[in-house]
């Protein structure tokens, strides 16, 4: 639940974690609670998980699911996690991918990067 989520985002926070991953689809006031807890002592990754599909560029905004993901600056890392059923939705990803973080795509000899990887499905490089 939404309460012990928070509780233990805390809990984590106080024993100084380094990171807290904020599931950013859970309640503003759960988000914010988490954050809270965060502000001085561990940085905050804000996520969106779906492992069951991609959202297409036509049903949802991407840009706004990353700034949703951003946390209103707060976070120090905008994570979107989605399952890639066809190559569209790989497409689309890729595209995000080149509009939030330009430059990070190549990593050596011109391969993916990690970030990339994860949502095309290509060998991960370092």
């Amino acid at each position: 639940d939404d309460a012990e989520y928070a509780r233990l985002c805390a809990v984590a926070a106080r024993a100084c974690a380094d990171w807290i991953d904020v599931e950013v689809s859970r309640p503003k006031a759960t988000v914010d609670a988490v954050c809270a807890a965060a502000v001085q002592t561990t940085a905050i990754i804000g996520s969106h998980h779906d492992f069951h599909r991609a959202p297409s560029e036509g049903e949802l905004d991407l840009d706004a699911l990353m700034r949703k993901c951003a946390l209103g600056g707060r976070a120090a890392i905008a994570k979107l996690v989605v399952k890639a059923v066809t190559a569209s939705d790989s497409l689309a990803m890729r595209a995000l991918a080149d509009r939030a973080l330009p430059g990070l795509r190549e990593g050596r000899g011109g391969k993916p990067t990690g970030v990339v990887s994860i949502c095309v499905g290509e060998a991960v490089t370092a």
